[in-house]
């Protein structure tokens, strides 16, 4: 069995009110790795296309799927109908 987690949150606006309906993905971060590519040594950005997408309740809350994948650095971006799209940048989880 690998540990695993599930990310939960709520989203408000700036008023403290709950968003409902928002489009929330978590993704893991892009990785980069040494590769040869025609006999050139180059270092490739790889998108781990790991992404736990989620839709806010009434209340503004959210849950992901349950993950095994801890240790991957994470991007939130919320987007809503009205509002301007949020990206948090990159965290590591905890």
């Amino acid at each position: 069995d690998l540990p695993s987690a599930q990310f939960v949150g709520r989203v408000i606006d700036h008023r403290n009110q709950p968003v409902a309906g928002a489009a929330v993905s978590i993704k893991s971060a892009i990785t980069s790795s040494p590769e040869t590519i025609r006999g050139l040594d180059r270092q490739v950005d790889t998108d781990e296309a790991d992404s736990l997408d989620s839709l806010t309740d009434a209340d503004g809350n959210f849950q992901s799927v349950i993950t095994t994948l801890l240790s991957d650095e994470r991007t939130v971006r919320v987007n809503a109908p009205g509002y301007l799209m949020f990206h948090s940048g990159w965290h590591r989880p905890n």
